[in-house]
Parts: C-alpha cells; structure tokens; sequence
C-alpha cells in the first residue's frame, strides 16, 4: 500500500544545477525531524515546520541506530512519507530538467546502469554506458518505479562509482556524485534532502549498518589499492624524431631524453615508487604506484587498465590496436640494474598478465574500450 505521504514545509529550495551539485550542509531543522520520525515512528511530523526534541533523544537515537533497532527499512519507509516532485510532476516534465545540465550524458549513464537487471559488475556497467544514449522519458519513468528513494539508489550505485575511479581517477568520481545529486535533487527534491541530513547525522556512528560496514571496507582496501599517481611532465630536449631520422639522430634524441628523465627517475626509485614514463612527440608524462612486490594478479590488472586510459590520454594516436599493445607492454618491461628489486618484481607481474594475453586481441580491444567509456 503506498504509504501516506506528507509536504516538509520550510525555506523555498534552490533547485539550480549548483545548488543540487554541492555537498550538503548540516541542517538543524531538519536533522530534529529526522530523530523525532525515526525515534517516535510518527510520520506525521514531517509536516510540521519546527520541532523541538525531548531530554535525551538525540543521544538515544545514536544509540539505536549504533545498536540497530533503527534499521535501514525504517529510513526507507521515512523517505517514503516525504513529498516529492516525482508524485505530482509527470515524468517527461521532470526528465526535461535534465536537457541543460552540462553533464546530462552522465545522468543517463546513472540511469542506464540503475535499471540494468542483475547484480552489477563492470561488464554490466560497460554495457549500459554503451546504451546511455537510448535513455529518454521511458527509461527515466522505469527508473522511478524501481527507486521510490535516493537511499537504494546511492547505495546500489556504489560500485559504479568505485569502477569511475579505478579507471578514471578520483576526479571523475567526483563528478558522477555531483550528477548523482543532481538526478536525485530533481527527481526527489525534499525527500533527497532529508536523505542527505540523515546520513550526516550517522556518518560517525558505530553503527552495524550502512555507513561503517562502508567505512571499514573501504580502510581495509586502501591499503593494497595500487592506483598510478600522476607524477608530473617532462618536456623533451628533442621532439624531431621522424620515420626519415637516421639511426645516429634517433640514439642521440633517446639519449638527451632519457637524460633529462634520469634525476625524476631516481627521485621515484628512492621514494619506493615503480615508475612508468609515457610519451607523445614533445613530453614525456610520468606516473607512479608504491613498491609492491607482492602485489596481485587482481591489483595489477587494475593498474593496466589505469595506464591503458592514462596512455590514450596522452597520446590519443596510440589508439590503434597493434600500437596500444606495444606500448602497454614495453612500459611494463622491468628493468634489471634500472629498477630496484622490488620495483622489477612489480612490474614483472604487470608484464607477466599482458604477456599471457599477448595474442588476444579482444583483451587489448577491451582495455581500450574500457579506458574510453567514462567520459
């Protein structure tokens, strides 16, 4: 049975891109209202403006929420009783929204992936990016009948925006959660305000539910996480390399290159750094990961993705299937006397993997496709 649902009045929201784009505020109004629903299960008072809290509650509600007799189900059905703008504006009204939002190709990402059936991993997600420029009114109205609230939503988009920052970097993520806001602002308005208070009221809680478990997955992941760490341009002493240089010019330009790279080389080496150098015709982009010698066969095949994408984005030429190959794989050649002992034993894993798939095309075509998906 839809639940009865009620208008949170109080002050007339921005509903501008950037309003919906920034990280929200504490609230105090509505922080109250959230402990008072949840504590005293009465809906109700989400229609009333102020609300002052009992001797205690606040600290109680804490408590509860730490021991779990506030369930993640009772947030859901709280979310539920507040009005939103999907209940009385159509959803081509709504969807029309979108249509100048700078990044509105990322929404329809966002939608694509959320209605994709099954439990999501990267295939999955690849597929819908592949499919987001068939998302219109439709695919948004089947969004809303499977999200009644931004909280199942953000939830199950978690691993979508895991998989943005492994090969995007943490800049890209960055923007998908702006755009996530931005869809959940629009499509929910209030009902995603009160979302956001909730999780700030919680986010320090010791809590058996969302955001610890959360929490403590991602502090016993940081450690063995081997994202490349951008490092910094060198600029070429010599950019005139050519087909028609001679043998002797181009040993020289290697020479006067590898030159200049030599100290920034050191200077990772003694931070316990595995360096990588990337190059186009005038620069030479350097990128790191620690020292890890025992590093995984899953952990390095996360970072042969995140250089596949880094060396499309330095030189885009280097798209041709045979050229992508051969620079992924001599970037990955450990070099004995060059690198430390541990530094080889890394990258020796990193070309060990591509060498084991050296002559399967499809896997060098995924690293490529893969690198471009997320834009």
């Amino acid at each position: 049975m839809q639940p009865k649902q009620y208008d949170a009045p109080g002050y007339e929201r921005d509903t501008s891109y950037d309003a919906f784009e920034r990280r929200p505020e504490p609230n105090d109004r509505q922080q109250k209202k959230v402990i008072a629903v949840l504590s005293r299960k009465d809906p109700s008072i989400i229609s009333v403006r102020e609300v002052e809290l009992r001797r205690g509650e606040a600290e109680q509600f804490h408590r509860n929420w730490e021991a779990g007799a506030i369930k993640p189900s009772d947030v859901k059905s709280f979310l539920v009783n507040v009005m939103a703008p999907c209940d009385t504006i159509p959803p081509a009204e709504l969807y029309g929204r979108f249509r100048n939002f700078p990044r509105a190709h990322q929404i329809r990402g966002i939608i694509s992936v959320a209605i994709s059936s099954g439990d999501l991993d990267q295939t999955r997600i690849v597929d819908a990016f592949e499919r987001r420029n068939e998302v219109g009114v439709e695919e948004y109205e089947q969004f809303m009948g499977m999200y009644e609230e931004p909280a199942t939503l953000e939830r199950r988009m978690q691993i979508l925006l895991e998989t943005i920052e492994r090969i995007n970097g943490p800049r890209k993520r960055e923007e998908y959660e702006r755009s996530l806001r931005v869809l959940m602002g629009v499509t929910w308005g209030k009902r995603s305000d009160y979302w956001e208070q909730f999780k700030l009221l919680v986010e320090n809680d010791n809590s058996p539910n969302w955001n610890s478990s959360e929490k403590a997955a991602s502090q016993e992941k940081a450690p063995t996480e081997a994202a490349l760490k951008d490092e910094g341009i060198i600029r070429k002493a010599v950019t005139s390399i050519s087909a028609d240089s001679t043998s002797g010019e181009r040993r020289s330009a290697y020479a006067s290159n590898n030159e200049r790279l030599a100290p920034a080389l050191e200077m990772l080496q003694s931070a316990h750094k595995v360096p990588f150098v990337l190059e186009n015709d005038r620069e030479s982009h350097l990128y790191s990961i620690p020292e890890q010698p025992d590093i995984t066969d899953e952990q390095a095949s996360r970072v042969i993705e995140d250089l596949g994408r880094r060396m499309l984005e330095v030189d885009p030429s280097a798209s041709a299937p045979g050229e992508f190959r051969r620079r992924m794989l001599f970037s990955c050649i450990p070099r004995s006397g060059i690198d430390t002992r541990a530094a080889f034993a890394t990258k020796n894993t990193l070309h060990r993997l591509l060498v084991e798939r050296v002559h399967d095309d499809s896997y060098f075509q995924e690293l490529m496709e893969n690198a471009k998906v997320y834009a």
